[in-house]
């Protein structure tokens, strides 16, 4: 008996769609490349090039996101708005002090001018959490300090960038230092009008016991005499 085992088969291979031009440049787009400069061509997203990396995108079979370029394009950019939107005064410092540069509200804070880079901090800020920070080596976090000017109370960090220089961060808190101030004193008032609402209480009380103690001594005289006088009338 002979048995076939043979098998015919037809190919089926799937091609993927191509993207046109207009759609590889758009994709492309999106990754901060426009220009054929834009395009470095590095490899590290794990394709030949950046319009092969677009067109794996097209198809499904990439993430847009791998891209390590646009990425640390992307993060340096959020950083950098960060440092100009927040509502905290950021400086960097060299080894020596000076600004090297500030954000737009350190500027506002300490009424600073475009080209107050060089300054140094020590005209702004009390230096002693930076010798302490300079001889620990430990990061400054939240200590608070007057400003050089006498009329503010400033919250201020200080840590050491990978490259040596300095990071200040600095936010003036002198209105929640007077409240906590108010509020300190509004305590200790309340608790001495309580001590000395206590102590009359207590002057008080021992008096009406005094007074009580006088008028018990007199009802229990009179009383005994009374009954001295009624014995001494039975006996008659």
């Amino acid at each position: 008996m002979h048995l076939d085992f043979s098998a015919h088969y037809i190919e089926t291979m799937v091609r993927d769609k191509m993207p046109s031009e207009e759609e590889i440049e758009k994709i492309l787009a999106m990754t901060g490349k426009i220009t054929k400069d834009d395009m470095l061509n590095c490899g590290t997203c794990g394709y030949p090039s950046c319009r092969d990396k677009a067109i794996a995108v097209y198809q499904g079979k990439a993430d847009i996101r791998m891209c390590l370029p646009y990425m640390r394009e992307r993060a340096e950019s959020m950083s950098n708005r960060v440092f100009e939107n927040t509502p905290n005064a950021i400086f960097m410092l060299d080894r020596d002090l000076c600004i090297l540069e500030m954000n737009q509200a350190a500027k506002s804070l300490f009424g600073l001018p475009a080209g107050a880079s060089g300054t140094y901090i020590g005209m702004l800020l009390d230096t002693t959490d930076f010798e302490q920070f300079r001889e620990t080596g430990k990061p400054v976090l939240d200590a608070h300090r007057p400003a050089r000017d006498g009329k503010h109370i400033l919250r201020q960090s200080i840590s050491a960038m990978p490259d040596g220089d300095y990071l200040v961060i600095v936010s003036d808190v002198t209105t929640e230092e007077e409240e906590r101030r108010e509020h300190e004193t509004l305590r200790r008032e309340t608790l001495d009008t309580a001590q000395k609402v206590i102590d009359k209480q207590m002057r008080v009380a021992q008096e009406i016991a005094s007074l009580l103690g006088e008028t018990t001594g007199e009802t229990k005289a009179a009383l005994t005499k009374l009954k001295r006088s009624i014995i001494q009338g039975e006996d008659i």
